[in-house]
């Protein structure tokens, strides 16, 4: 059962209401804009949020979501950059319940990433023609197929499922009647960074196995619409070193979009099904490189670690800017502070749609591979941003949470200490911190709970806890961390809507504790 449809959280929906009318009623007109809360999120940017939230057949008809997922944890074709994704959603929804609040001071971090990349982006075509026939099962790839291309990873990439597709023997071909299998020839990269490397790949249909070649000709990746010539094979042998023929097209492709890719096998083997299904392992199939992902929030104080290679390097991140005069504690780049005097909405709304860094009235486009470059510049081994002010957030790491709240306590503890004289209305204002996750706890060793404890009793700090598209009960860290911060239990928003309709309602109890 959806934890949203169940009679104690319907009871707690209207119980905030409710002490939104009262307080609302009671308090001078004058007074609320002064005592406006501040809310902190601490946003999850860990790998698993490239997975899909729950989405059942029901709820597509009903127009709540529209991928199917009724596992929860489903892997989408683009990654980050898909609609259907945790990143996006959580990025879609966070954008569009802050537009609404002008009554709320803002501050935002995510989970840190140091020497940070994007190696390459690809890309996946849709064929508008048919390649040679394979047996009776017709065309290979049949027009409407959709296929991968980019930088190249290697088809095997570890023992047993990880070397599907990648041999003639051994059962080690792709069964066409298999759609995991199919699926998986389908997601190797095809092409090459420019476009001129041939890749070669083994599938089986009604016992008989064949060799497939896909040579690119003309331009591409990246361009609106590109050709292959396709090449199969009958293999002879079991080693395929004699084979006959079937048949060449040249076949035709058009862009469906540009994404990061992320992927999770493990080299042992792969997830066959969802939750969590995988194809490749992330050594090999990962965009990103990034290291020590479990020290916290990425702050604005370590722009030299951000850097790849090093620390004369190129840096993803935001920069470090330090010309508020009130110091150290109200600088903004990775961080965005908290602020008595800017509720920092257009700030945020930029970090998470960077396209508004450059015009704030554009639509928000939430994507990622969409704001770096197609191609590496000079002797580049990364990609750089097409525009230095517009920086995405990208999923990949590990899941901090106990480290990112440590890491908000220590800068609360020397920012408060300012805004204790300097904000004027700081006796009337409430602190919330809101940690944005998907359910899946903790995963560094740290005490999420005990944080939330600390926070609450030292310093009166409430932690609500959002897990999107996580489920009551999985894990219990989540549970002890909202119990341990004064808000007795997490939030589980299972679509975008839900999402938006949760965070509206503890804006209300933020200011109102």
């Amino acid at each position: 059962m959806n934890p949203r449809d169940s009679l104690s959280r319907r009871c707690r929906n209207f119980s905030l209401i409710l002490l939104a009318l009262l307080a609302g009623w009671i308090a001078p007109a004058a007074a609320q804009p002064a005592a406006a809360p501040y809310v902190f999120f601490l946003l999850d940017t860990s790998g698993s949020m490239n997975y899909s939230p729950p989405c059942t057949q029901s709820q597509i008809d009903a127009g709540e979501c529209g991928f199917l997922c009724p596992t929860g944890d489903c892997f989408v074709p683009m990654q980050g950059d898909d609609p259907a994704s945790k990143l996006y959603q959580l990025k879609e929804g966070l954008s569009t319940s802050i537009a609404l609040q002008d009554y709320v001071l803002f501050g935002l971090a995510s989970f840190n990433q140091d020497v940070f990349s994007v190696r390459a982006k690809h890309w996946i075509y849709q064929a508008t023609s048919n390649g040679p026939s394979v047996g009776t099962w017709g065309p290979f790839p049949a027009a409407g197929a959709q296929e991968v291309f980019g930088l190249n990873w290697t088809c095997d990439t570890g023992n047993n499922d990880n070397e599907i597709g990648c041999y003639s023997y051994s059962n080690r071909p792709a069964d066409l009647d298999d759609p995991w299998e199919l699926a998986r020839v389908q997601r190797l990269p095809k092409g090459g960074l420019s476009f001129s490397t041939i890749i070669t790949f083994y599938i089986r249909y009604a016992g008989i196995i064949y060799k497939v070649s896909y040579t690119p000709t003309g331009s591409g990746p990246g361009a609106s619409s590109i050709q292959t010539n396709v090449s199969v094979y009958q293999c002879i042998n079991l080693a395929c070193s004699t084979s006959s023929l079937v048949g060449t097209q040249t076949v035709s492709w058009t862009r469906v979009g540009d994404f990061i890719s992320w992927d999770n096998a493990d080299s042992a083997n792969t997830n066959r099904a969802n939750p969590m299904l995988t194809y490749f392992s992330q050594l090999n199939a990962a965009d990103t490189l990034v290291s020590n992902t479990c020290a916290g929030w990425d702050p604005n104080t370590d722009t030299s670690l951000d850097r790849y290679p090093n620390s004369a390097g190129y840096s993803l991140r935001w920069p470090t800017d330090s010309s508020d005069s009130r110091g150290t504690y109200f600088t903004k780049g990775d961080v965005i502070p908290l602020d008595w005097h800017n509720d920092h909405r257009l700030d945020i709304a930029a970090h998470l749609a960077p396209n508004l860094a450059i015009n704030p009235t554009a639509t928000p486009d939430f994507r990622i591979a969409t704001y770096l470059n197609d191609n590496r510049s000079g002797s580049d081994t990364f990609l750089r941003l097409k525009i230095e002010n517009s920086r995405p957030l990208i999923a990949s790491g590990a899941t901090p949470l106990g480290g990112s709240m440590a890491s908000f306590k220590t800068w609360y503890a020397g920012w408060q200490a300012v805004a204790a004289v300097q904000d004027p209305y700081w006796l009337l204002r409430h602190t919330a911190v809101v940690l944005l996750t998907d359910g899946g706890g903790e995963d560094c060793g740290g005490d999420p709970c005990a944080q939330a404890s600390t926070l609450y009793s030292q310093y009166g700090i409430r932690t609500f806890v959002v897990a999107f598209g996580g489920q009551a009960g999985a894990t219990t860290t989540l549970d002890c961390t909202a119990a341990n911060g004064g808000t007795t239990a997490p939030y589980y928003p299972q679509t975008k809507q839900e999402l938006i309709d949760d965070l509206a309602l503890i804006y209300t109890a933020a200011g109102n504790p």
